[in-house]
C-alpha cells in the first residue's frame, strides 16, 4: 500500500486516541492484568530468557508489562512491550553482546489482536506506568490525562522528520553492488539511536507525562514502517557482508 499522505493520516490517528482507560483485553475493570493473559506472555519467557543468558548473565530484576497499554492511550493493535530489567553496571557493553537481534528488533509473537515484544531495558529507561510480571502488581500505576494532539500539525511534523530521513539515507555511500557500506549501515543505526533517546527524554519531561510530541512520532513512524525500512536496510548491509559476498564468496 502506498503511504499517501491521507493514508498516513489515517494510521497516525489511532495513536491520539486518548480513551483514559486500559485495554479491557488485557486488564480487567480493577485495572489488574487478566490471568490468561499473564499466562500467554509468561509462557514465552523460557525461549526468551534462554536466548538473553547465551548473551550475558546478569540478573534479571523484574519483568514488566508497559508502553502504550498501560496507558489510556492505545487502540486495538497496539503492541503489549515487555521489557526484562536487568542489574548490571555495564549496561552498554552488554547491548553491544546482545546486539539488535534481541534488544531493538526483539522476539515477536502475537497475544489477540496485539502484536507481542520483548526488550532488555534498565530501571531508568522505564517510564510511566508499568505492570510486574514477576510480582504480579503494578508498579507504578497508569495516570489517565486529558490532553490531545493536532492532527496536522503532527502530520507537518511527521513530513518534516520522514524527509529528513530520506535525505540522510540518499546521502549515504553505497558499494558497487548498491548495499550500503558498513560504515553507512552504522550511521542508520546511529541515527535513529539518537531519535530515541530524544523519545525517552521528552518522554520523561513533557507536560504531557509519558505521551510527548516526539514520543507519538516514534510510534507514528514504527506504525508506518519507515522506521523499520531503515533498520532492514542496515541489516540486509551487514547480512551482505558477513556472507562473503563483497570478496566474492557468494
Amino acid at each position: 500500500m502506498e503511504l499517501t499522505q491521507k493514508t498516513a493520516r489515517d494510521m497516525l490517528a489511532p495513536l491520539l486516541e486518548n480513551k483514559k482507560m486500559l485495554p479491557r483485553d488485557i486488564f480487567d475493570y480493577k485495572d489488574e492484568m487478566h490471568e490468561d493473559v499473564s499466562i500467554a506472555i509468561r509462557r514465552c519467557f523460557p525461549l526468551v530468557k534462554k536466548e538473553l543468558t547465551s548473551f550475558i548473565k546478569a540478573p534479571i530484576k523484574d519483568i514488566i508489562c508497559y508502553g502504550s497499554v498501560c496507558s489510556g492511550v492505545h487502540n486495538s493493535r497496539s503492541e503489549i512491550e515487555i521489557g526484562f530489567i536487568i542489574d548490571t553496571p555495564l549496561f552498554d557493553d552488554v547491548l553491544k553482546r546482545i546486539g539488535y537481534t534481541f534488544f531493538s528488533r526483539g522476539f515477536a509473537f502475537k497475544l489477540y489482536s496485539h502484536p507481542l515484544f520483548f526488550r532488555v531495558l534498565k530501571k531508568n529507561e522505564v517510564f510511566g506506568a508499568n505492570w510486574s510480571l514477576m510480582y504480579n502488581k503494578w508498579n507504578m500505576k497508569p495516570v489517565f490525562q486529558d490532553f490531545e494532539f493536532d492532527l496536522d500539525f503532527l502530520m507537518a511534523k511527521y513530513t518534516n522528520l520522514n524527509n529528513d530521513f530520506h535525505a540522510k539515507l540518499d546521502n549515504l555511500p553505497k558499494n558497487k553492488d548498491g548495499f550500503y557500506t558498513l560504515e553507512s549501515a552504522q550511521i542508520i543505526r546511529d541515527y535513529f539511536e539518537n531519535i530515541k533517546q530524544k523519545a525517552r527524554f521528552a518522554l520523561k519531561n513533557a507536560p504531557q507525562g509519558p505521551y510527548a510530541l516526539d514520543y507519538i512520532l516514534l510510534k507514528a513512524l514504527d506504525v508506518m514502517g519507515v522506521r523499520e525500512h531503515f533498520l532492514k536496510e542496515a541489516t540486509k548491509t551487514e547480512c551482505y557482508y558477513l556472507s562473503g559476498a563483497e570478496n566474492g564468496k557468494v
